[in-house]
């Protein structure tokens, strides 16, 4: 389990990001997220968005 949060200034990257975590993780608060997911996924995941 990975606990997600991020401060990114870019609306465009921060709505991106937020979307594609959406789909795997659990929401939290506004950029927070609980994942459940192993390090491999989540670093495509981070990959795709940067």
């Amino acid at each position: 389990m990975w606990l997600v949060c991020f401060d990114v200034r870019n609306d465009r990257r921060r709505s991106k990001l937020a979307k594609l975590l959406e789909q795997r993780c659990q929401r939290v608060q506004y950029l927070v997220f609980e994942c459940p997911i192993d390090e491999k996924m989540l670093d495509r995941l981070l990959k795709l968005t940067f």
